[in-house]
């Protein structure tokens, strides 16, 4: 059965961003540079929709993070042996700062995620691999849940 989860949007890092855009887009008004404007709005929206566009699927026995048009991850569940909560600032398929978490898999690789509904998340991957080990954070959070 596949799932489909969102990537949570972090104003932590969006806020920030869209003050930036505004006083470029300011600055560009005010000095009548029309194609700085126009640029400008196409370089946002293609971030806009790429952030807006990430996802993590759990579609059987395989884990396909999905942020295009770069980033096509498929990891088999069965690899991943450890989740922990990061706040790495590392560029990564999140659109958040805060509530990252990094998935461990095969032999020295992993991937920063963070997904919008985390403890469902989490209990899909448990439900296909019951062995995966979780960090402090991560299994404090499913015990109140």
């Amino acid at each position: 059965m596949r799932k489909v989860f969102r990537s949570r949007i972090g104003w932590e890092i969006w806020g920030p961003f869209m003050l930036l855009i505004a006083c470029l887009s300011f600055v560009f008004v005010r000095q009548s540079v029309w194609i700085g404007l126009v640029v400008l709005a196409v370089v946002t929206l293609g971030i806009a929709w790429m952030a807006l566009n990430v996802r993590y699927i759990i579609d059987e026995q395989t884990l396909y993070v999905k942020c295009p048009p770069f980033v096509h991850i498929a990891i088999d569940i069965d690899s991943i042996w450890r989740i922990e909560k990061t706040l790495s600032p590392l560029s990564s398929p999140a659109a958040s700062l805060i509530g990252r978490m990094e998935v461990h898999y095969r032999t020295g690789k992993s991937c920063i995620i963070s997904p919008k509904e985390k403890i469902a998340f989490i209990r899909e991957l448990r439900a296909i691999n019951s062995s995966i080990v979780f960090s402090s954070g991560l299994r404090a959070k499913m015990k109140t849940a």
